[in-house]
């Protein structure tokens, strides 16, 4: 039985259902309202509805046998029949039940049903319905064989004969002739994709038609198709010909230059743009390169230099062609400007891709204009030395003059706008570069140098483009910045000399420097000898980031200012002078807020709960400064704790840390709550961040009594090494776990190679396998009489090459239930290996590349004297002519790796280099092989794609980048850390820095060499780690070369990084845990002492947390010690805080563009006293203070477990000090009884309640065991059983047991002699053997009385269900979260900002829905201004554009939702701008008049878009009676979003109703219809996402459409809009929105719509509700925004059979929605699977003989087996929250990986292979766990239950499973298996229940019962 009534309370306003009249008035007759589906083509659904026009039905037994339902439908359909509601009949149908396809079924409604008033039907009612007919999909070209051969691929929506296909598609040509065709199927393809071609060859240059003809014969059903339409046009391909060359001119018009022109007559070409040579067919280069002649030669004086390498072609045979289609070539480039060149065919013709040559050469001239004037500043941001004679380069082309306008400033003055005019002197169709000479335009005194800085704008004579601004500088300083959050240094040097720049006056702006005549420095610093200042870093310049995360420019930005003497640096804090943090692995950087570095950690007592358990917690909380763990804030947090499903469970909204920044505290996790992980979320008032300081595993769990060590005798192991492993099981109270059920299992998981040199990090190894896991070896034994056993095996080679060896030793225990521990060691199938790094990301042909290979041994050390084999190879493309179809030649391609270069290499400690040269463009693969010493070979690839000579390639090795190489990867504290500097500047200085959150210390040294070694030695402050940094910056070292040379002296840097762990326990507190016995007793008081110092013998003040914990449920946690650890929580290192900025990166001639995005008893007396107080928590206390000198000691009884106990203290100072210290004592008796029971059982199960008894002595001793049981069960008289105990060993007793009801099993077991006793007291849960139905009505009135009749049905318990009314004053709420979701998304393109607007609108018009804490500032105004933006977007056609207002850009469906969005804001009262609406009117006029749609637009697509035209138009009155009917024959391609607008249309133009009930009836047929909600579904091409379509933008356009057909009809109110508002609403219940911009829009609109019409009346109502004269309940509503209320009445024992009136009485106003429920559980178990709008199938399966074998009921298996459950869910429509409920039986527990102990082995066979014959095999479309969103997101694995959770699921297939361990023997009821939505449990599916046996895994010599 599903127990979700914590959420079916506490739900959103619209859990209540739409609206039905529920005060029919008696006709004569009983009439039907509606069947759905009705008319022709309706899709073949999984239901059929009828309704009905008052209540048929009492809310009751809602399922109907056949026979009881009077109707029959032809050909006949498998119904599950169900009453939805008390209206509402439906034929459910299983999913292989469906309706056929090209089906006409005809209903027939024999008089026979009466409804609740006595009215009848009196006469036979006939209705039929046809299901979809074959129609065309879609059809695409697949290929051209011959000019006028084409093969079109045509897909209908159904199999289809081909013979039918063959007949009735036809080509028909333009005199009305039909040209044969031939219809083949599509490779295997079962009648859904045929290849139609023509039977010969078609005309040529010939206007061509695909129709489709009535007479389609589909394989699934009688009727034939009824389409006829063309459903493609094309044309055949002319003779081959040449149509001579096209270009743009330097005016950016078309030129078209024929064969025949003459030169005189042409216009000329821009040589800046692609001339294209022109054809009437695809022509390929390779057919151009040795046939045409160019003159003069594109190769001028260049050698091996090929012009067309750059130039490509394809055949372009997969697309349609169309008359006078032009095929284009490009020629290579640029051309000579003010050049004439000739074109000349030499000696064969040019061929087309059909083979066809030209009849007549080329002989064609043309001519290249000048170029157009043009400039390019390639350095807008500029550095320039002042000692150096260097200028800003700015490239012009054809320009009279450059103007500009600018500011300087210097370190005395600023001078506001000057000018300066520059002459050029003429130089035609050159670029070339001339000086800007910035520093002429510095003022200056005569005898120094200019220094200072200035910016501006630059124009030019004749004008190009817009104003183009710049800066530029002129300094002799290098400057480099560090910008912390604890500080900022600043390392100043003089650009000649290298030399620091003492005594320079460092300040930090945030102010504008160039617009404030004063500015306010923020901090200023003196820079010291080494030439560093030291500053303020973000804390307190600037603690919000709102200035240093502002990147761009001309946006506000901190500014360094360094001034020495006259002379001025600024480096302005933007992205143009900012510097990655390069390093030789990816260095994470990250400037954070204040409060940003505060780390947390905590823990709770258990570390694994229970669902209902008190959870007791304590966390720390501290913050950081550069150095060290400071004390965080102490007030204002805030403490949340959620559930796995991010519910929130606890909550404390306002607290103080302790003075040690602690908090403690406890909760009661939900028993009915979902199970996983919680997770604490902390936070701190004021600020973003959010911490998680613990998370908690609630968990079902039965701890095991031993623990299960594995060990392996080493650490790492070869490819065919023997392996030994020792498997060992301890009791945790002492003793072996002896003669127990054991499986090794030993497992190969490839993992990447890093090698043990940090710097060879860089490098790929191959290494991997496609099978990530691979078992090597499995062996079942049993531990022996110590525990132990030892296991050997030879690993036999592995996929992988490399990775980890991992052996799971599992141990059964008791029950049968496997007990794990593993170890690990690392694999190497290979004892060398080769890796290889080549450091560019694209290559171009002609240019040296080169590839480094290293070799590393099997300890991942790089070893010298391997010879490895490095190929280089090219992917060769080879075209081939093939005759095909009507004698045509076509191109086919083949594809080889073609080998180009090799190299041998001999392999050092060092990478080895080969070098090679890409001789061509195209993709190039990169191998390196090596030989083991055993023979055995290991190669590693890499690919490469290089580009033709002469294009642009990004540059991708950092141009900034110091190589510095860690000598290790880790250090501790006291030892030196080294770093191995690659210096590409020997005798340079480096500004060495180490670095956290700033600079912690930094210094300068001399890089003498080009290998040079910095050393750091490691102290206490650098842990937990820190970021060593290197800056060297390189002087000038020679006077620039003469012009047009490259600067090679030019000043320059490096910058490198590398992190640096320190992993060290040095200020770890020292936690002496000392118990006063090594063993006690059970309830025996207990005492420890404690003692804390310091690691140096100091005792500071410090705080303990103190747990002392059951070792069985220690095991359970994952992480184990470390879950306890505050020092591991702590001590992990963040990410860097600082960012780089360094003036060099804009010295001229040295900024480079870098390629984007590339890298427990007592004993004596006469009987024991029975142990029943378990407790796995023995003592908890999160604050513990100790005494001065460190001491403290505590004292606690002990509870009944007889097992080990791990005391865990945890202490932690005020600030860095922390430390873990555990202690061990056991409780043990000499006789011990252990349960070996299942974790429930169910009514009616039979079982053996089995105890184990130990001897814990070392003689054997006469034990006289004991069971009794009493409960609901059979009586049964107690077991008495004498036993000869061997020591330590185990010994089952049983008695047999058969419950009778539920309720609680209390069992007592007694074992002893004269010496010892133990005694257990056991209560086990029966669970009810029961199934829960439910019947529903939801309605909805404005009366102040409305009555529902319930009748429960005869033979139902009493024991469970009841009845209830829920009630609520609205179905809409929770739309808040959707207006904060619009209100704070950041608008970019034209339907984002519209959206906007048109929902700012929407927020003034639901006030009443929304709480008064959601603001919108500037709401009122939004939408006009919104407006006044449209012309913005609008092209010149009238058509609106997401962002470039031009015609290409237009989207069709934009410019119909803005006609639509601006309807609506019209309504809402804004003024529409007339000058964008009447030319959008006209365009989308156009639109419906003309085939103006984009290529990728399908029939239906247009269709759907111009329905939204219609609807825009319509309330205009554009549209006539005659117009909207030209468009009907187009109505059923629309998509369900189309039929909704074309609907709307309608609804505004009068005389259309006919029309508008056709367009309500194809609606209705993709309806699927439950008691309280409608959703409408389809399936469209994925292209419709271009429409941004999504199924609930659908439906909520539906709700709009519907309501406006309800008001112009007058029609009453239907049901349909109000459950379709329930859909909507509940689709977004557990976010704050829905999914993107369009559905929130849609769905907001059509709220407001039903707001209108159902809701105008504010609530002011009370409410009571009766069952009979009996009140169960009251209600009072005053807003819309009020909670619902459910009232309760449970079944009595008088209630069976009989029928009672539901009354709801209202005092006040305001419309109430109801939701009137009856659920009951019959007496038997159902037989047959239900289906309530979905179906459930449940599968069980074991591995026997190395294959999974099918169970079928009675299910037999063996105690230990494990039993893989798959579950399988068809949904026919789109459900909310649907959640999979799956009764475990008693004797099996599902595997819970989450849990330690757990075998991963056996979780993992839930991924394993399928039975044969499995459910799975019949289908191919899965959805698995975790798929999607839109999938189940949460599972819980409980004992008596597993869950699966979901929020929306779309229509469709979904697939479940888990696997669960048989544990205990007997004979199990296995409940069926359900699936319903949680908010609406009356939509269910139900499998059948089964029976599952399990017998005993002793064998006949096994030790039961004494024997």
């Amino acid at each position: 039985m599903l127990t979700f009534w914590w959420c079916r309370v506490i739900v959103s306003v619209w859990l209540i259902a739409g609206i039905c009249g529920s005060s029919a008035t008696a006709a004569t007759a009983l009439q039907l309202l509606r069947m759905t589906p009705e008319g022709n083509d309706v899709p073949p659904g999984r239901q059929v509805v009828f309704q009905f026009d008052r209540p048929v039905v009492p809310v009751g037994r809602m399922e109907r046998r056949a026979d009881e339902v009077p109707i029959h439908i032809q050909p006949a359909l498998a119904c599950a029949w169900r009453w939805l509601n008390t209206t509402s009949l439906a034929c459910q149908l299983d999913e292989p039940d469906a309706m056929l396809p090209a089906t006409r079924y005809m209903v027939t409604i024999e008089p026979g049903l009466v409804a609740l008033d006595g009215a009848a039907m009196t006469q036979p009612l006939t209705r039929t319905f046809v299901t979809q007919r074959p129609t065309v999909q879609y059809t695409w070209f697949h290929h051209w064989q011959a000019p006028g051969v084409p093969e079109i691929k045509v897909r209908f929506d159904q199999p289809v004969t081909g013979d039918s296909a063959g007949r009735h598609l036809a080509m028909i040509l333009p005199n009305g002739k039909r040209a044969g065709v031939q219809v083949v199927p599509e490779n295997d393809d079962t009648g859904h994709n045929w290849v139609v071609s023509p039977a010969a060859p078609l005309p040529l240059d010939t206007s061509v038609q695909l129709r489709v003809e009535p007479g389609i014969v589909s394989v699934r059903g009688p009727e034939s198709g009824v389409e006829s339409r063309v459903i493609v046009s094309f044309d055949t391909f002319p003779d081959f010909s040449f149509l001579g060359l096209q270009c743009r001119s330097i005016r950016d018009r078309d030129v078209t230059i024929t064969p025949a022109a003459p030169l005189s007559a042409q216009r000329k070409c821009n040589p800046m743009r692609s001339v294209y040579l022109r054809f009437s067919a695809p022509v390929l280069k390779e057919d151009i390169v040795d046939v045409l002649n160019i003159v003069p030669s594109l190769t001028g004086d260049r050698q091996n230099f090929d012009p067309w390498a750059n130039v490509r072609t394809s055949p372009r045979l997969s697309r349609s062609h169309r008359r006078g289609q032009i095929y284009t070539v490009r020629l290579p480039g640029p051309l000579k400007a003010f050049t004439t060149y000739g074109l000349h065919t030499l000696g064969k013709p040019i061929v087309d891709v059909f083979n066809r040559p030209l009849t007549t050469g080329i002989h064609l001239r043309f001519a290249m204009d000048h170029r157009p004037p043009a400039f390019h500043l390639p350095h807008s941001v500029s550095v320039l030395e002042q000692q150096v004679d260097t200028h800003v380069p700015l490239y012009v082309t054809n320009l009279d003059k450059v103007h500009l306008k600018y500011q300087t400033m210097t370190a005395k003055a600023k001078q506001p706008e000057q000018q300066h005019d520059i002459a050029l002197r003429k130089v035609e169709d050159v670029s070339h570069a001339i000086p800007l000479k910035m520093r002429e335009l510095l003022p200056t005194a005569s005898e120094t140098q200019p220094s200072g800085a200035l910016q501006g704008h630059l124009t030019t004579t004749p004008r190009v483009g817009d104003p183009k601004w710049f800066f530029s500088q002129v300094t002799p300083f290098h400057v480099h910045v560090k910008l912390g959050h604890y500080n900022t240094l600043v390392w100043v040097t003089d650009l000649s000399s290298g030399a620091p720049v003492p005594n320079a006056t460092v300040q930090i702006f945030s102010d504008d420097l160039w617009g404030k005549a004063t500015a306010m420095a923020l901090a200023d610093a003196t820079a010291n000898e080494a030439g560093i200042a030291m500053l303020p870093g973000t804390e307190t310049l600037d603690p919000k980031l709102e200035i240093a995360d502002n990147w761009g420019r001309h946006n506000d930005h901190l500014t360094v200012r360094v001034q020495h003497q006259d002379q001025l640096a600024l480096v302005p804090l933007y992205y143009d002078f900012a510097v990655s943090t390069y390093g030789p692995n990816y260095i994470s950087s990250s400037l954070r807020r204040r409060y940003g570095h505060i780390h947390t950690w905590g823990t709770t007592a258990q570390g694994v709960y229970k669902a209902g358990d008190t959870v007791q917690f304590t966390f720390y909380v501290r913050d950081q400064d550069n150095t060290r763990f400071v004390p965080a804030p102490q007030t204002g947090y805030r403490l949340k704790v959620h559930d796995p499903t991010d519910k929130v469970v606890h909550e404390v909204k306002a607290f103080n840390l302790s003075e040690f920044g602690g908090y403690h505290g406890e909760f009661t996790a939900p028993a009915s709550g979902a199970v996983g992980w919680y997770r604490f979320e902390l936070s701190l008032d004021g600020h973003e961040h959010r911490w998680e300081p613990l998370r908690v595993l609630i968990s079902d769990f039965t701890p095991a009594p031993f623990r299960v060590t594995t060990e392996l005798h080493g650490k790492q192991f070869n490819a065919e090494d023997s392996v030994t492993v020792t498997t060992q099981a301890k009791l945790h109270a002492g003793g072996p776990y002896a003669d127990a059920e054991t499986r090794v299992t030993a497992q190969i998981r490839g993992r990447p190679l890093q090698p043990e040199a940090p710097q060879l990090a860089k490098f790929w190894f191959d290494v991997l396998a496609s099978n990530g896991v691979q078992t090597v070896f499995q062996t079942e034994d049993k531990v022996d009489e110590t525990g132990a056993l030892q296991t050997s095996f030879t690993i036999r080679e592995a996929q992988a090459l490399y990775g980890q060896l991992v052996v799971e030793s599992a141990v059964q225990d008791d029950r049968g239930k496997s007990i794990a521990g593993r170890a690990t060691a690392r694999y190497v199938g290979r004892d060398r290996y080769v890796g290889v790094y080549q450091k560019d990301w694209v290559l171009q042909a002609g240019i040296p590349a080169g590839l480094e290979a290293v070799v590393l041994d099997e300890h991942r050390e790089a070893v010298a004297g391997t010879p490895a084999e490095v190929k280089i190879e090219y992917l060769q493309v080879k075209a081939a002519r093939v005759k095909g179809a009507g004698n045509a030649y076509l191109t086919q391609y083949t594809r080889e790796w073609v080998h180009v270069a090799s190299c041998t290499l001999l392999s050092t400690t060092v990478p080895a280099l080969c070098q090679f040269r890409p001789a061509a463009p195209g993709r190039y693969k990169m191998t390196a092989s090596v030989t083991d010493t055993q023979g055995r070979s290991q190669s590693s690839s890499l690919e490469r794609w290089a580009v033709g000579r002469g294009e642009v390639v990004w540059e991708t090795k950092p141009g900034h980048a110091l190589d510095i190489s860690p000598e290790k990867t880790s250090y501790t504290v006291g030892k030196t850390a080294r770093f191995l500097v690659q210096n590409p500047y020997p005798g340079a200085q480096a500004l060495v820095t180490i670095e956290r959150f700033g600079v912690q210390r930094s210094w300068l040294k001399t890089l003498a060499n080009s290998l040079e070694m910095i050393e750091v030695p490691i102290t206490e402050d650098h842990l937990p780690g820190f970021y060593l940094s290197g800056v060297v910056m390189s002087p000038r070292v020679a006077q620039p070369l003469g012009d047009n040379q490259v600067d090679l002296g030019k000043p320059t840097f490096r910058i490198g990084y590398v992190r640096v762990p320190v992993r060290d326990r040095a200020k770890e507190l020292i936690v002496k845990v000392t118990p006063e016995q090594a063993t006690y007793k059970p309830r025996q008081m207990a005492s420890v002492n404690l003692q804390v110092t310091t690691r140096q013998g100091d005792r500071p003040p410090v705080e303990l947390a103190v747990a002392v914990l059951d070792e069985a449920v220690f095991d359970l946690i994952q992480g184990g010690r470390s879950y306890f650890d505050p020092y591991a929580g702590f001590y992990t290192l963040d990410a860097l805080d600082m960012r780089n900025y360094n003036l060099l990166t804009r010295l001229i001639g040295r900024q480079k563009f870098e390629k984007k995005g590339a890298n427990p008893g007592g004993g004596g007396g006469a009987g024991p006293q029975l142990r029943s107080l378990f407790k796995f928590v023995s003592y908890w206390n999160p604050a513990l203070r100790p005494d001065a000198n460190g001491n403290a000691t505590i004292r606690f009884p002990l509870p009944d477990n007889l097992t080990g106990w791990r005391v865990l203290a945890m202490a932690l100072t005020t600030s860095d000090r922390m430390g873990l210290g555990e202690g061990h004592f056991t409780v043990n008796q000499p006789t011990e009884l252990r349960p070996a029971l299942p974790n429930q059982v169910t009514a009616g199960d039979t079982f053996d309640a089995r105890f184990t008894v130990m001897n814990r002595t070392e003689t054997t001793r006469h034990l006289m065991v004991t069971i009794d049981a009493k409960g609901p069960i059979e009586p049964a008289a107690p077991a008495s059983v004498s036993v000869l105990a061997e020591p330590y060993k185990r010994y089952t007793v049983g008695l047999p047991v058969q419950t009778k009801r539920a309720g609680r099993l209390i069992l007592q077991a007694r074992a002893g002699d004269a010496e010892d006793q133990d005694g257990l007291l056991i209560r086990l849960p029966v669970r009810k053997r029961q199934t829960l139905d439910v019947g529903a009505t939801y309605g909805s009135t404005n009366e102040d009385e409305v009555t529902e009749t319930i009748a429960f049905p005869q033979g139902i318990r009493t024991d469970v269900g009841h009845v209830s009314m829920v009630v609520s004053p609205s179905v809409i709420g929770g739309v808040d979260g959707a207006f904060a979701y619009m209100r704070d998304y950041p608008y970019i393109c034209w339907e984002q900002k519209l959206t906007k607007g048109v929902m700012a609108s929407h927020f003034r018009r639901l006030k009443r829905y929304l709480p008064a804490s959601l603001s919108w500032p500037g709401s009122a105004a939004l939408p006009q201004q919104t407006l006044a933006l449209a012309s913005n977007f609008q092209a010149p056609n009238g058509g609106m554009t997401y962002y470039k207002p031009q015609n290409q850009y237009v989207s069709p469906y934009l410019s119909a939702y803005t006609a639509l969005a601006f309807n609506w804001l019209r309504r809402a009262g804004y003024g529409i701008p007339q000058q964008v609406e009447a030319p959008l009117h006209t365009y989308l006029q156009t639109l419906l008049r003309r085939d103006v749609m984009p290529d990728f637009y399908s029939k239906g697509m247009s269709s759907t878009v111009r329905a939204v035209a219609l609807a825009a138009l319509a309330p205009h009155e554009r549209l006539t009676l005659q117009d909207l009917s030209r468009y009907q024959r187009h109505v059923p391609a629309m998509s369900l979003f189309g039929k909704a607008h074309y609907l709307m249309a309608l609804t505004e133009v009068p005389g259309t109703e006919s029309l508008q009930k056709g367009a309500v009836r194809m609606i209705h047929a993709h309806g699927n219809e439950t008691g309280g909600k409608f959703v409408f579904s389809e399936t469209v091409h994925t292209n419709y996402a271009r429409l941004l379509a999504s199924p609930l933008r659908s439906n909520c356009a539906i709700l709009s459409a519907f309501l406006a057909y309800q008001t112009a009809s007058g029609d009453a109110p239907s049901d349909i809009p109000f459950k379709l508002t329930r859909m909507i609403t509940q689709s977004r219940k557990n976010r704050s929105h829905w999914e993107n911009t369009q559905e929130n829009m849609f769905c907001m609109q059509a709220l407001i719509a039903f707001s209108q019409v159902y809701e105008r009346e504010t609530p002011r109502m009370a409410l009571q509700s009766y069952l009979d004269d009996k009140l169960i309940g009251e209600a009072s509503f005053q807003d819309f925004k009020d909670a619902p209320v459910e009232m309760r009445h449970p079944i009595g024992e008088a209630d069976p059979g009989r029928t009672a009136p539901l009354i709801l009485k209202r005092d006040g106003q305001g419309r109430v929605y109801y939701a009137a429920h009856l659920h009951y559980a019959p007496k038997a178990l159902p037989t047959a699977p239900m289906n309530a709008g979905m179906t459930i199938h449940r599968e069980y399966s074991v591995e026997r003989n190395g294959e999974w074998v099918l169970l079928q009921s009675p299910m037999q298996i063996q105690q230990g087996e494990l039993v893989r459950v798959d579950l399988y869910l068809s949904l026919p429509a789109a459900r909310n929250f649907v959640v999979v409920d799956d009764p475990v039986p008693g004797g099996l527990e599902p595997v819970n990986r989450q849990l330690a102990t757990a075998s991963t082995v056996d979780a993992d066979q839930a991924k394993m292979t399928y039975a044969k014959h499995a459910f799975w095999y019949r289908h191919n479309d899965w959805r698995a766990y975790g798929y999607s969103r839109w999938s189940f997101y949460h599972q819980e694995l409980r004992h008596h239950a597993a869950r699966f959770y979901s929020e929306y699921l779309p229509a469709g297939r979904y697939h479940l499973s888990y696997v669960a361990q048989a544990i205990a023997p007997g004979e199990f009821t296995v409940l069926p298996t359900r699936a319903e939505e949680m908010y609406d449990p009356d939509v269910f599916g139900q499998g059948v229940p089964g029976s599952l046996k399990i017998g005993s895994a002793k064998d006949a010599k096994g030790r039961e019962g004494g024997k």
